[in-house]
């Protein structure tokens, strides 16, 4: 049983008006889920991130060359590093949700080229059926992250 003491106040006043019994104790459990509630990251949730990390550098660089600055070997290395790191995000997401075991000659792998060892990766984890459409999938998205690019490129070049 709940005492009083551990119940909060709602907005009918205090906890000695409140009902008692297991009226109150599922409103209590309802609160607790509503504040305990987590949202996950997945794999989609990693492509969406990835996008805006692409779009963001992007429009940095679209900005840089506006305005005629070469840009630093360091904004090079760290806009590659970042991009990396969010391509590894979706793969370490992807591959718990199809429950592939990575090797970390592939972890590296990805990090480092991601152009090739993720269709590797893709048409390692599919199954028979899936693997070519995978392969594909990610043709495409490699396409759209181009334009995603092109696009953050052009609104940086905008934004003086």
């Amino acid at each position: 049983s709940f005492s009083r003491a551990k119940t909060a106040p709602t907005k009918g006043g205090s906890p000695s008006h409140q009902s008692s019994g297991p009226a109150r104790k599922a409103v209590q459990v309802a609160h607790f889920h509503v504040r305990q509630r987590i949202i996950y990251m997945n794999a989609r949730h990693a492509i969406y991130a990835f996008l805006i990390a692409v779009a963001i550098v992007g429009g940095i660089d679209g900005h840089m060359k506006f305005q005629s600055i070469t840009p630093p070997i360091w904004w090079d290395i760290t806009s590659s590093a970042i991009l990396a790191l969010f391509a590894f995000g979706w793969y370490f997401l992807d591959s718990k949700d199809h429950c592939y075991r990575r090797s970390n000659l592939l972890n590296v792998a990805v990090f480092v080229l991601a152009a090739g060892a993720i269709p590797y990766y893709l048409a390692k984890s599919r199954a028979p059926g899936r693997r070519v459409d995978a392969v594909l999938n990610f043709v495409v998205f490699c396409g759209l992250a181009f334009v995603v690019s092109l696009i953050g490129h052009s609104i940086g070049a905008r934004i003086s």
